[in-house]
């Protein structure tokens, strides 16, 4: 019947601006959300929003330092950058940055909206991360480690070309 029907809207907003300083140096600040609403059980997963990595492959990719791409899996995030772009010599550019994540598992549901807010439970993770870039003929080669507050694993990306 129509109970056993799940239903599920996800609604994401992401907002980037690029502030010059000078010829050399850019400030980048983002701000991303990702929320899914709707009614389900814990065990069924139809859509979940990536969290982590250097490259947005999907639409649902939310890029973050400190974190391997897609290493976190959530329902709900909401995401601040900001990083420094410093380009010292033509096609070389170098990247520090940082970000805080508040994401959760747990989702919106329609049905039990007034119980779901007080059961919302964000957790918050912080990440940082410097890489560096060369702006090839086949696409930017970029190669960076990042780090975040809650282990001491040390992550480490490279990047060969454009993302499709």
């Amino acid at each position: 019947g129509l109970g056993d029907v799940y239903k599920r809207q996800s609604v994401i907003i992401k907002y980037h601006q690029i502030i010059p300083v000078s010829e050399k140096i850019k400030v980048i600040t983002g701000v991303k959300g990702g929320l899914t609403i709707g009614q389900y059980e814990e065990s069924k997963i139809y859509r979940a929003f990536n969290v982590g990595g250097n490259v947005n492959i999907f639409y649902y990719d939310f890029k973050m330092h400190g974190l391997r791409y897609a290493e976190d899996l959530t329902n709900n995030v909401a995401l601040v950058s900001a990083n420094l772009q410093y380009s010292p010599v033509s096609k070389v550019l170098l990247y520090a940055g940082a970000n805080a994540a508040f994401f959760s598992n747990s989702g919106f549901r329609i049905n039990s909206f007034a119980q779901d807010l007080q059961t919302f439970t964000a957790n918050e993770l912080l990440g940082y991360g410097i890489s560096a870039a060369y702006l090839s003929p086949i696409g930017p080669i970029e190669c960076g480690t990042s780090w975040n507050t809650e282990d001491p694993h040390t992550r480490w990306n490279i990047q060969i070309g454009f993302q499709f």
